[in-house]
Order: C-alpha cells, then sequence, then structure tokens
C-alpha cells in the first residue's frame, strides 16, 4: 500500500521580520514543491528515508521505528532533524509510526535545495498529512519562524498571512499584477540559515506599532498593486522600513546601485533570493544580474502557483 502528498514552496514578499511581531506578511506559494510517498512492505519493523533533489540521489538513513533511532546515514544532521520531526509527530499522534512493519518513505524536491524555497515546510507538511497531525502545532515544536510557509505549503493562492494571538490567520487573494512580465527573483547564492538569523535578529530588534501597522499597509497596498511604479515605490519602502530596523542598509544601495528599478530583499536579509521590479526587459534585467555573476534569475510566473 502507498499514499503520496505535495507540498508548494513558498516565498514572503513582505513583512520579513516583523510578521513575529503581528505585521501582515504578504507570501506566495510556488510551482515548486515537495512530494512524499510512504511504501508499506514485507519485512521486519524499520524506516528507510530517501530523498531525490532535481533527480538527483541526496539523501538516505534508516530508523529504528519504536524510538526512531538512527540506525545509518549518509547525512547525520539532516538525519538529526528528521528524528526530530518524527519523535514530534509522535508527541501529537502517539500512534503514529507503532505498527510493526517495513516502511520505505521517498520524497523528491524539484528545486534546487540551496535555493531556501521551503525544502524543510514542505517536509513538515508531507510529514504532518502522513502523521494526521495539524501541520502548524509540528512546526512550531521544531521551528522559531511564523508558519507562513506551512500556509504556503498548503494553499493554491497568494496570501495575506498574519499571527494574532498566537494563531495564523490565513486571508488567500488572487495575485497576478498586470505588470507581472517586469517582476523577476534572482538568487543571491548566499544561503542563509532561516533559523540562526531569525533567533540572532529577533533578540535585536525592537519595532514599534507604527513600524508593524506600516509593514501591514504595504503589504495589503502590494497585494493590490498592478504598475511598475507601484511595485517600485512599495519595494522601497519596505526597505527602507526593514533596513531602519535592522540598522542595515538595503541590499540595492550595496550591491545595485545602478540598476534601473527596485530590488528588495527577501527573507533573511543578504541571502537566498531578492525580488526585482524594472521597467526595462527581461535581457536588460538578465545581463545586468549576469555582470555580477548572478544567473539564477527567475520571472514571476515562472515561479508564482
Amino acid at each position: 500500500m502507498a499514499q503520496k502528498w505535495y507540498s508548494n514552496g513558498k516565498l514572503m514578499l513582505t513583512g520579513e521580520y516583523l510578521v513575529l511581531f503581528g505585521a501582515k506578511a504578504l507570501a506566495m506559494p510556488l510551482k515548486l514543491g515537495q512530494s512524499l510517498e510512504v511504501r508499506e512492505e514485507e519485512g521486519g519493523p524499520s524506516l528507510t528515508f530517501s530523498t531525490e533533489v532535481l533527480g538527483k540521489p541526496w539523501f538516505t538513513a534508516k530508523f529504528t521505528t519504536d524510538f526512531f533511532e538512527i540506525i545509518n546515514a549518509n547525512n547525520v544532521s539532516s538525519a538529526c532533524y528528521l528524528q526530530e520531526l518524527f519523535l514530534a509527530a509522535r508527541l501529537l499522534n502517539p500512534l503514529f509510526l507503532r505498527q510493526k512493519k517495513k516502511i520505505n518513505v521517498y520524497t523528491k524536491v524539484n528545486f534546487d535545495i540551496e535555493w531556501g524555497l521551503g525544502s524543510s515546510s514542505t517536509l513538515i507538511s508531507n510529514i504532518s498529512w502522513w502523521a494526521g497531525v495539524d501541520p502548524f502545532e509540528l512546526n512550531r515544536m521544531v521551528s522559531m519562524g511564523s508558519g507562513y510557509d506551512i500556509a504556503c505549503a498548503r494553499h493554491k493562492f497568494a496570501l495575506l498571512y498574519s499571527i494574532i494571538q498566537d494563531n495564523p490567520v490565513i486571508e488567500p487573494i488572487k495575485f497576478k499584477p498586470t505588470c507581472s512580465d517586469h517582476i523577476w527573483f534572482v538568487y543571491l547564492g548566499n544561503k542563509v540559515a532561516t533559523e540562526v538569523n531569525l533567533m540572532k535578529i529577533i533578540k535585536n530588534i525592537k519595532p514599534t506599532s507604527a513600524d508593524i501597522e506600516h509593514v501591514t499597509t504595504i503589504s495589503d497596498a502590494m497585494s493590490n498593486a498592478q504598475t511598475v511604479s507601484e511595485f517600485s515605490s512599495l519595494l522601497s519602502d519596505h526597505e527602507s522600513v526593514i533596513s531602519k530596523i535592522l540598522k542595515k542598509p538595503g541590499i540595492q544601495s550595496i550591491y545595485f546601485n545602478d540598476f534601473k528599478g527596485s530590488i528588495k530583499s527577501l527573507g533573511a536579509w543578504g541571502g537566498d533570493f531578492c525580488m526585482v521590479v524594472s521597467g526595462e526587459d527581461s535581457s536588460y534585467v538578465k545581463n545586468y544580474f549576469e555582470h555580477k555573476r548572478l544567473r539564477t534569475v527567475l520571472t514571476f510566473n515562472e515561479l508564482a502557483l
């Protein structure tokens, strides 16, 4: 017997950091994501877990099913993370993997795992389906993130996402700007560990209620923006708010000050992707970043679900 689930990757377009303080964020589920297939087979009780990334073997490990001890693994760090997920899932559902069977699990990620597009959140979502538990509860047990990525994993539309009294508030919206041909996402080639970055930043920032309301207003406005000029203005406005709070200059002023358009950091500042809006055509944008040795330039329509 086989069971299979699929979860979407994610991008947070507005609200980074401040969503944890109550601001509203604009988030986008992606065409890219991760599948998980569970097969029960003949044999003694064991759990074998394997992952393919872009069609190539990436990770394999074997666990016991009683306490999820690691029998062997080609990456101990990844195996320990899985072990943490399994133990947390069992705390939420004590019957999870109690059957004395041989279980083989196959996961497939269809994007570069270094891109930071949700390899962890899609895994958490899929394991939650498998274990029959609330994905937000499981996420809270293993992560200090906002949970917006879990919401994206399970929705087909863009979201306005916030946290009110520790609970996620999700507002699905239709987000397909008429200027989507002038929106790109550029991988900066500097993977940032989200959890480490969050712990460091959250301890040291003190956004005001005005900052939080300002970002919420930007998120609402961006969800309805249609023109290049609207997006450019909102991206610049958002960068200035976060720049002031982090006491760091925005990415465009440091690396791309001659670019014809606006550039906004996404996620943890300084790594992963940035969002680019320009009235210029695609050849200008791709050539510009090619000269900066940044070759992963994806269009809005290539990524947005």
